[in-house]
């Protein structure tokens, strides 16, 4: 760092003394002037040979440059950072205004005789490599368009990679960052194809040969590599990029592609051309984050086609620029096809596996962190975690349990608290807490809910640490057949489960399932599964009867898509892998095909005198009771299913609130009746 600002030091005070050479009034000034130039040009070429990898011989190398190019680089920096030498180059162009440099003045300075200004001042024109690459930047406000006068700067980022200190320029500063990284592949939670495919992209970027900008430029054809990694949300790609860097030895410019379709058009091409041309000057690596929100096909009705997109603007820097940029996204059939086909790597992360799941949870443990014995990486690495979620996890556990020990249950618990799959458009998503209390049923009813809980809890111990999974491909979720009347507990025994599994109810939506239109239940029938295995849910088809009818004899040409729908909809039953419930009160209007299919199958019978007693009894308040309720009485008198007790309760509690406060026999009495006459039944007056 001491050397490098010592370097520059000597090459603005070189600036300096030429400046003071060339409008020094005095000739004995001018000469003094000129002799120190050549004493601290020695200093600073002594300087590089000592420190080879200092800044300035870097940009040597990688921009090609003429020694007049050189020396225009240094007085734009020097403007910059010495106010003295703005001074004497406005006193040079005899007019205060004009602080910077301009082409006719290098070439004044900078050259002996009339045909080497001439022929210099072709490489400062838009196409010499200091404007080309971004490094020099014409100022726009208040400025001739005559190219000879046409004031120029250093970039910002230039300034900062000069001075030892490589920071992201200040244009682009709220969409992007710059990162060293330092973490290798070996590091990073990759399934074994995954590790073996990076690793042989990182060793060929590794030996890639990419040539000077000035060459390049010079050039047709495509300069740059461009690679795209895609995937699911939190699988790891930006941080396989990043991995992929250090092992390289490359700096990272991450930049946001989530802010950068928030800004203007226009804003957002400055942007990556920024970012291009801070990645072509440093050496740096760009990565273009999120990206498939920024860079699809243009629209048909565009006035300018593709070359008016993101995606155009990045086609042509890659066919312009030596530069090596980095594409991540979730969908890359979003990313315009043109751009996808100029990419020369395109890879898929998968989701990670139970093994490399568990190495995740392992890994981003802290390590001052005290875990229980009780903690099973075994059953944690279970879930269907990405790694941003297992990092999520931890640090939420850690920060509820304070100082103290963590728990195994802690930990489970927030691991569930990440898995937010996407139903919004096609289910209702619930999260319940209801008490395994609050379902009054049979015993022999009771016994079943409770297996199927207790058959969740330890389902994953069996298909993983038992092997079972190996063994069995398919139907390894747990799908439950809930038929009866209406109002008798089917619903609720779901929320029920859920709410003690401690997971998201998710109740699927038929009328936003069904469509008119051919193929859309299909793709809307995918979604519903495609999204419930990112999380940990109970999937709900209430009135399942809608979605799986049987099938029928293709006599319409609907006939033939209402079965598709049907062979489907058993298919992605049978292949998924959590907890299905379908409720229905028409049994028989089920495809034959889904009963092989059912893990459990619950029949839930009307409840008889007793159950209804104990169904008033919990729903009640006991202290609003008058003294001359008999629930019992009223069970026997009133055959009314579960959910129908439930609105009766309800309605008693709002009739007694309005009058003494007290639920009497006659308040019961007489919602009881109402709901006998709205259910269109009769009852024994008296």
């Amino acid at each position: 760092m001491q050397a490098q600002l010592l370097d520059l030091t000597e090459h603005i005070h070189v600036v300096r003394l030429l400046l003071i050479s060339k409008t020094a009034d005095d000739d004995a000034v001018a000469k003094e002037a000129m002799a120190s130039v050549a004493v601290h040009e020695k200093r600073c070429k002594r300087i590089e040979q000592a420190h080879p990898h200092c800044p300035i011989n870097r940009l040597r190398s990688r921009l090609g440059l003429t020694d007049f190019e050189e020396n225009c680089l240094w007085l734009a920096i020097a403007c910059a950072l010495d106010k003295d030498v703005a001074d004497i180059v406005s006193l040079a162009q005899h007019n205060e205004r004009k602080r910077l440099p301009t082409p006719w003045l290098c070439a004044t300075l900078f050259t002996s005789s009339r045909d080497e200004q001439l022929g210099s001042l072709s490489l400062l024109s838009d196409d010499g490599v200091l404007f080309a690459s971004g490094a020099l930047i014409h100022e726009s406000i208040g400025a001739t368009y005559e190219p000879l006068w046409r004031q120029f700067s250093a970039s910002p980022f230039l300034l900062f990679y000069m001075l030892g200190e490589e920071r992201v320029d200040g244009r682009i500063a709220n969409v992007a960052r710059l990162l060293r990284p330092s973490k290798t592949l070996e590091q990073v939670a990759l399934s074994p194809g995954d590790f073996l495919e990076l690793r042989s992209v990182a060793s060929r970027l590794a030996q890639a040969n990419l040539p000077t900008l000035k060459s390049a430029f010079a050039q047709n054809g495509s300069q740059g590599f461009g690679l795209l990694l895609s995937g699911e949300p939190g699988v790891g790609k930006t941080t396989a990029v990043r991995a992929i860097a250090s092992e390289c030895g490359a700096n990272l410019l991450e930049v946001d592609g989530h802010r950068l379709s928030s800004m203007p058009f226009d804003e957002a091409c400055l942007a990556l051309k920024v970012g291009f041309s801070q990645a072509l000057v440093t050496g740096a690596w760009l990565l273009i984050d999120h990206c498939d929100s920024i860079l699809a096909d243009s629209p048909l009705d565009h006035p300018f086609g593709e070359h008016q997109t993101l995606a155009g603007l990045i086609m042509k820097e890659l066919d312009r620029c030596p530069v090596i940029v980095w594409l991540t996204c979730e969908n890359p059939e979003r990313i315009s096809k043109a751009l996808r086909e100029r990419l020369v790597f395109r890879h898929f992360l998968k989701r990670p596996d139970k093994n490399v799941s568990k190495f995740i949870w392992q890994f981003n443990m802290p390590q001052e962190v005290e875990l229980d014995i009780d903690v099973n990486f075994q059953i944690l690495s279970s879930l269907p975690l990405s790694g941003r979620g297992v990092q999520n996890a931890i640090r939420l556990a850690t920060i509820t349990n304070g100082s103290g020990t963590v728990r195994h249950k802690s930990l489970y618990e927030s691991a569930l608290k990440q898995f937010v799959p996407d139903l919004s458009v096609v289910a209702r998503q619930q999260w319940l807490r209801r008490s395994r209390d609050d379902l009054i049923l049979p015993d022999s009813v009771s016994r079943i809910i409770d297996e199927i809980i207790e058959t969740e809890r330890v389902r994953e111990q069996v298909l993983g640490g038992w092997g079972m999974q190996g063994r069995i491909e398919k139907g390894l979720g747990i799908v439950c057949l809930f038929d009866g009347e209406p109002g008798t507990g089917k619903t609720l025994a779901a929320e029920v489960i859920a709410s003690e599994l401690g997971v998201p109810l998710f109740t699927v939506s038929v009328a936003n399932v069904v469509s008119k239109w051919i193929g859309e239940t299909e793709k809307n029938l995918q979604k519903v599964f495609d999204e419930a295995r990112k999380g940990k849910c109970v999937l709900l088809f209430d009135e399942a009867d809608a979605l799986f009818a049987k099938r029928a004899e293709v006599v319409r040409a609907t006939d033939r898509y209402a079965n598709m729908e049907v062979s489907l909809l058993l298919q992605l039953v049978e292949n998924y892998s959590g907890v299905v419930i379908l409720t229905t009160n028409l049994k028989d209007a089920l495809d034959p095909a889904l009963m092989r299919r059912i893990t459990y199958k619950v029949n839930f019978p009307f409840p008889d005198a007793q159950t209804r007693c104990a169904i008033w009894k919990r729903l009640l308040p006991a202290e609003r009771l008058g003294k001359d309720v008999d629930l019992m009485e009223v069970a026997k008198k009133f055959e009314l299913s579960g959910g129908s007790i439930r609105t009766c309760a309800l309605r008693a509690c709002y009739k007694a609130a309005r009058t003494s406060g007290v639920i009497t026999s006659e308040i019961l009495k007489e919602v009881c009746e109402h709901e006998y006459k709205a259910l269109g039944r009769l009852f024994r007056e008296g």
